[in-house]
């Protein structure tokens, strides 16, 4: 059947790949699987498993989104543990909220979306590490980084892209099919 999981979403600039990689120093002896500097990105939208003859349908309704929206620029704020300080899964890079980014998101949902949800507000995420929890809870407080971090990214958005997410080669992947650009 070869069904592709894919999403749409940004890509971090350089720059802002290379800030993060320093402020995620000493992770590498924690127990958690650190995001490839590479594979950082803000998930926009997730279509799940699709067929791979679905994938021009996508491209076309992707450019024609993106070309109603203008550029664009995303401020992130604060590295923290996610969903809860006391169970944490995961380590974000959390940002303010965006209005264009949330109009963006809801033009992909009423585009390809069954179910709409009603957003009003939309954060952008990026995924640092996924927390290893029984090793994470074993280690005593003190060798534990503190959390929230303060940082300041401004990350500009002119283009959006069509992820393939795959597990090839070890772990996950986020392999670009495709980029579209905004306005």
């Amino acid at each position: 059947m070869n069904e592709k999981n894919v999403f749409i979403g940004v890509s971090l600039c350089d720059r802002s790949q290379k800030r993060l990689s320093r402020a995620m120093e000493g992770w590498e002896t924690l127990p958690m699987f650190i995001s490839r500097p590479e594979f950082l990105h803000v998930n926009i939208f997730s279509f799940g498993f699709i067929l791979p003859e679905d994938l021009p349908r996508i491209a076309e309704g992707a450019r024609e989104i993106c070309a109603s929206i203008d550029a664009f620029d995303m401020s992130f704020e604060e590295i923290h543990l996610s969903p809860d300080p006391l169970a944490p899964k995961a380590i974000l890079l959390s940002g303010e909220e965006s209005p264009s980014l949330l109009l963006l998101r809801n033009a992909f949902e009423k585009c390809f979306a069954e179910k709409k949800a009603e957003n009003k507000q939309f954060r952008p995420r990026v995924s640092l590490a996924r927390i290893r929890k029984e090793k994470w809870n074993a280690l005593p407080e003190g060798e534990k980084p503190n959390f929230p971090q303060s940082i300041s990214i401004v990350e500009s958005v002119s283009s959006i892209t069509l992820f393939e997410s795959t597990r090839e080669g070890g772990g996950r992947q986020y392999i670009p099919i495709e980029e579209y650009p905004l306005g």
